[in-house]
């Protein structure tokens, strides 16, 4: 009975292990597979769309190719989600590059390869239709999701403001914008509104309602005639198909072309722009003084239009004045209608000669946009009453501005003769200068080692100003693992990309999730300049082009040494 009991016991205990093995397979050995899309089929020529590779239930390392036809752009961005429905565990990995078609026509996107956990999948070709601009458009009115560039005009004077709106508008439930990019347009002069808040709103178009944002509003005055395309506002979203898993969703706008006419023939002399509405104002603080003394003179100009292009003006002063450079105050604001506000250009003058002086009336002239005729500004002429101060005043010397030093009537300075009582030096050392001098080093050197103790703790707790201390030291660890691969070309470029993107980091502060082109450009613009801008640029396309296309060690050396270059000369700066 003993022997029969352990023999059933066994038994059930193995019955057991084969059902858990049985279950534990269908719970956690799920199907892979892999999957890749378009955000957009057909596309538009030039305008930027989305290759997406899904892996389910696996992990994926996505094996992208340069596809001939294609331009690379920017990618990959990674999502991923998880779902356990009923003892079902599920898996979701997305990849996503965005790419540009470089002509109208057909495009065969090759399958991809990408390797999982049971080794290497490949996706199914896609062949992709694309049309030129003006065809279909992946904004079209009646989806549930587009971005859509609103503007206020589309033929404009040169100089005058176009306000652009960039929307996006929604009708699935759940949804949340992720990324979005808009491509900087050049022959513009940018103003933004700094302090817009993206919102939604309820619109109803065509019958369907949306949900309304405005992610960024725009003032552009044109610098250059022509016509213009505003394009690439791209957006990337996820929707919530329920609590455990999401789907990602973009779009981009539809291109709008500008058109900027030539000011009309005849333009006067001392122009100031296109305004569609100026005013000016000229007022001295006061017009009775004394020699040596000073006054503010104020010029102030009001209005519409890009008033931060107001150049400081020229008067034509007294030859006997002395002129400061003026301190300009602009109070401007950026809004849905535009760009208003006032500049005020305050100049001191010091009188140096007494009498009665006469400023000319100021003449100047600009294009009114709503008239869309010339209009001309003109002040009165203002009266200064001088008379003799207190202080000296030499009488052979005139100040027409601060640097500016005339003689009237003399060229030589005569010798003094009346030099006065002339004594001997002092020779003894205590209370001499140079005693205290040598009794005030300890004191001077206890305050300097105070201030540097009490500098180096406040950069310590600045992390930010530390790292762009130490970005350049860093990037050449970055440029010393980048030289150890040169012969081999994809660690080569690996290495260093990730090292560029992050000296932009430590250097600018910069977010890693901002590396676009033009974000690039706009950071690094305003302080190096345009030479090394478009270098670093080109070596960072170049960083990420060797992902899908091989280079050579003979580039890798070629642009180790740029780095190098470049580097050093950021730092120099």
């Amino acid at each position: 009975m003993m022997a029969k009991a352990s023999r059933l016991r066994k038994t059930g205990e193995m019955i057991w292990l084969s059902f858990f093995l049985l279950i534990g397979g269908s719970l956690f050995s799920q199907e892979i597979t892999v999957t890749a899309s378009v955000s957009a089929n057909p596309v538009i020529a030039n305008e930027p769309f989305q290759i997406t590779v899904t892996v389910e239930n696996s992990q994926g390392n996505v094996q992208m190719t340069q596809v001939e036809g294609l331009e690379f752009l920017y990618g990959p961005s990674q999502s991923q989600s998880y779902s356990n429905v009923n003892g079902k565990k599920t898996s979701q990995f997305v990849y996503s590059w965005t790419f540009k078609a470089k002509a109208e026509g057909n495009v065969v996107i090759p399958s991809i390869a990408v390797r999982t956990s049971k080794g290497t999948m490949k996706t199914e070709p896609i062949d992709l239709k694309v049309t030129k601009a003006g065809g279909q458009s992946n904004a079209a009115i009646d989806k549930d999701f587009m971005t859509v560039i609103e503007v206020s005009k589309k033929q404009v004077y040169l100089g005058e403001p176009i306000v652009v709106e960039y929307k996006i508008f929604n009708r699935y439930n759940g949804f949340s914008p992720d990324t979005h990019n808009i491509t900087e347009i050049d022959g513009f002069w940018t103003e933004t509104k700094t302090d817009h808040q993206p919102a939604w709103t309820n619109e109803v178009v065509n019958g369907k309602r949306y949900q309304v944002a405005t992610m960024r509003i725009d003032v552009l005055f044109p610098q250059e005639t022509g016509t213009f395309e505003l394009k690439g506002f791209e957006m990337t979203g996820f929707v919530r198909t329920n609590f455990f898993s999401r789907n990602e969703i973009s779009a981009t706008s539809k291109p709008v072309k500008i058109e900027v006419l030539p000011l009309p023939s005849g333009k006067p002399e001392n122009f100031l722009g296109t305004f569609s509405q100026l005013s000016m104002e000229v007022t001295p603080s006061r017009t009775q003084l004394s020699t040596n003394e000073a006054l503010d003179f104020d010029v102030v100009f009001s209005g519409k239009g890009n008033m931060r292009l107001l150049s400081d003006i020229k008067p034509n002063w007294p030859v006997d004045f002395e002129v400061y450079d003026p301190d300009i105050d602009e109070k401007i604001s950026v809004n849905e209608a535009g760009v208003s506000g006032k500049k005020t250009m305050r100049y001191v003058i010091i009188p140096r000669s007494e009498g009665t002086y006469t400023i000319p009336g100021f003449a100047y002239s600009y294009f009114d946009s709503k008239q869309k005729k010339y209009v001309a500004l003109t002040s009165e002429p203002v009266t200064l009453n001088v008379k003799k101060g207190t202080g000296s005043s030499d009488g052979n010397y005139s100040f027409n501005s601060k640097s500016d030093v005339q003689m009237i009537n003399q060229d030589i300075r005569y010798i003094r003769r009346d030099v006065g009582i002339l004594f001997a030096p002092e020779t003894r050392f205590f209370g001499s200068p140079l005693f205290y001098l040598l009794f005030g080093i300890p004191y001077l050197a206890f305050g300097a080692a105070y201030l540097v103790y009490r500098k180096r703790k406040q950069e310590a707790g600045n992390m930010a100003l530390t790292r762009q201390r130490k970005a350049g030291s860093f990037m050449k660890k970055w440029l010393k693992e980048a030289s150890a691969e040169v012969g081999n070309p994809s660690n080569f470029y690996n290495a260093l990309g990730r090292g560029l993107e992050q000296y932009l980091i430590d250097k600018l502060s910069f977010e890693r999730g901002s590396m676009r082109k033009g974000s690039i450009k706009a950071a690094l613009e305003p302080k190096f300049g345009d030479d090394i801008t478009n270098q670093f640029i080109s070596l960072w396309e170049r960083c990420e082009m060797a992902r899908f296309a091989p280079a050579s060690s003979a580039d890798a050396a070629t642009d180790l040494e740029l780095a190098n270059e470049l580097i050093k000369k950021m730092e120099a700066r």
